[in-house]
């Protein structure tokens, strides 16, 4: 089975600026990326899943499944070896490719506040990141409160979006919608996921399903072939008492010989297409983390260069300090509490804890090629549905798949183009009212090396519906 993907970009949230939102708010920009993630299940064994695009796809859940080409196999008997397979239960998890700020430091009156995370500078660049959060979570005053109440707590397996303060919202140099920033959408519901109430979703990566397809490397996907990830504290005792150092390349020279604060990484040999031992990226103590007491539940790592050249990590623990994230640039520097540009800290949960992270930073206005990004749309209209668009052929039709439609959306879907100021319509199909998303090829024309900003437009007599905007380079 062939699996078309679209870009997923991930949220992080700051604290006391956020909006209140209402129950009936739309959903986010990213309501139909495919993405993969850890379940935590009764057997303490996680395992990956890929989340296709759209809501409640037939096929999900589906573990990892096989790679196209060379590209990298995320298959648990791919990735580890038996005995070591057996006793492995992933925490955070990252391919690399969590294009997270180098942390900033600055000066607010007579304090000095460290670890802060700024859109790129000049004013064109944007960051987000989306999470997922323990069932029990909350963040006052956010979509994420209302759906604890009404789910009795149950929120561990919904993905949330949010853009940090001072991203770039002017479409002439590659914003974002103005009503996007600074305020936390809901993405992905476990409704929408297929997945059951008091679902587990304990680990998160945006671009890893780009990685399995065999997309090629580039300024979005920057890396194929490492898969950085944390484990349970259970799992690290088991594999410490059972393995001893042998699992480990470069283990530490005294017990314990894995740690739920520790961070590994494998690497992959697209030659010999299988994955190496794993090896120590970062420890626990360079991390400022005790490695018996704490563990890493949620984990971003940028490594745009080579492998064991990381650098910056973003990660939360479950510590009870308050902290929702904390940053490190490269290795050895110093541990901070992640903060927004002002220095108030970034705090994504006001109850419960954060235990899945993707970052996004795309640090430029030039479209990518086969994965489209949010468009910004001067209009702050709050669109009730999600378009996610996405090209294996820069120069074919891409794959346009339009979300969020309810039993009651009987009628005709448009899919317009902007080039240059020019509005094309460039297909009209129906939605029948039975599919939660509607996915088309979609002959999208363009001249080579033009920007393409797409969405799409629903209406009946009685009501209209709009999507986000994707922007896309043809």
């Amino acid at each position: 089975m062939k699996h078309h993907l679209t870009l997923c970009v991930l949220a992080l949230a700051k604290a006391a600026s956020c909006q209140v939102v209402s129950p009936d708010d739309p959903r986010g920009a990213f309501q139909s990326v495919p993405h993969f993630f850890s379940l935590a299940n009764p057997t303490g064994i996680s395992d990956l899943a890929w989340k296709l695009e759209g809501d409640i796809p037939s096929t999900f859940p589906m573990v990892a499944g096989l790679p196209t080409g060379s590209s990298a196999d995320f298959r648990r008997t791919a990735m580890f070896d038996a005995a070591l397979g057996a006793l492995i239960s992933l925490d955070g998890i990252s391919s690399g490719n969590d294009h997270i700020p180098s942390p900033s430091s600055i000066t607010v009156g007579t304090s000095v506040f460290h670890g802060c995370l700024i859109p790129a500078p000049g004013g064109v660049g944007w960051v987000a990141i989306t999470y997922s959060v323990t069932n029990g979570s909350t963040r006052t005053g956010t979509i994420m409160a209302t759906r604890h109440a009404n789910l009795q707590g149950a929120v561990g397996a919904d993905l949330y979006g949010y853009f940090l303060p001072g991203s770039n919202v002017d479409p002439a140099t590659g914003g974002v919608p103005a009503n996007l920033v600074d305020r936390i959408y809901l993405e992905q519901g476990r409704e929408h996921m297929n997945l059951p109430l008091n679902s587990e979703v304990d680990g998160h990566d945006a671009l890893m399903p780009y990685v399995q397809a065999g997309f090629p490397t580039g300024p979005v996907l920057r890396r194929n072939d490492v898969f950085y990830f944390s484990i349970t504290k259970a799992s690290a005792a088991a594999i410490s008492s059972t393995l001893g150092s042998t699992w480990l390349q470069n283990p530490p020279a005294s017990p314990p010989y894995a740690s739920g604060a520790d961070i590994y990484e494998i690497r992959w040999d697209p030659t010999m297409r299988t994955w190496g031992r794993p090896s120590l990226c970062r420890s626990a103590t360079s991390m400022d983390l005790d490695p018996v007491l704490d563990d890493i539940k949620a984990l971003g790592v940028w490594a745009p260069v080579s492998y064991q050249q990381e650098q910056v990590v973003l990660f939360a623990t479950d510590r009870s300090d308050g902290i929702n994230l904390r940053v490190q640039g490269a290795r050895s520097t110093p541990v901070n509490q992640a903060r927004n540009r002002d220095g108030t800290p970034i705090v994504m949960v006001t109850t419960g804890r954060i235990d899945g992270i993707s970052v996004y930073d795309p640090e430029t206005i030039i479209s990518a090629r086969g994965l489209g990004l949010p468009a910004a749309d001067g209009l702050l209209r709050m669109p009730g549905l999600g378009l996610c668009i996405t090209s294996e052929n820069p120069a074919g039709a891409p794959l346009v798949s339009v979300s969020g439609f309810t039993r009651s959306d009987v009628g005709v879907v448009k899919v317009y183009a902007a080039t240059a100021g020019v509005v094309t319509l460039c297909d009209a199909f129906n939605s029948d009212g039975r599919r939660h998303t509607v996915q088309r090829r979609v002959n999208i024309k363009a001249n080579a090396n033009a920007e393409v900003v797409v969405w799409a437009e629903f209406a009946t007599d009685a009501r209209s519906k709009y999507s986000w905007k994707a922007r896309i380079m043809r």
